[in-house]
């Protein structure tokens, strides 16, 4: 019987943190204040015609988050 063995990557250890959190976090919460505040200039400043036109692609691109340039 071989032994095998697994290797579980602990990042935690690693990531650089910035204000206690770590950069991965920290990008997340940029990018998702930063959807906010575009669809909430959408909310405010939209017909609601345009809004219900432009407020999903506008959440669809810009809401969604990098995994791959992490």
């Amino acid at each position: 019987m071989a032994i095998g063995s697994q290797f579980y990557k602990d990042v935690s250890k690693i990531e650089r943190k910035v204000w206690g959190i770590s950069i991965r976090q920290l990008k997340a919460y940029v990018l998702l204040a930063g959807t906010a505040l575009i669809l909430g200039v959408e909310i405010f400043f939209l017909p609601d015609w345009a809004f219900l036109i432009f407020s999903l692609p506008t959440a669809i691109v810009l809401g969604y988050y990098p995994f791959f340039y992490c």
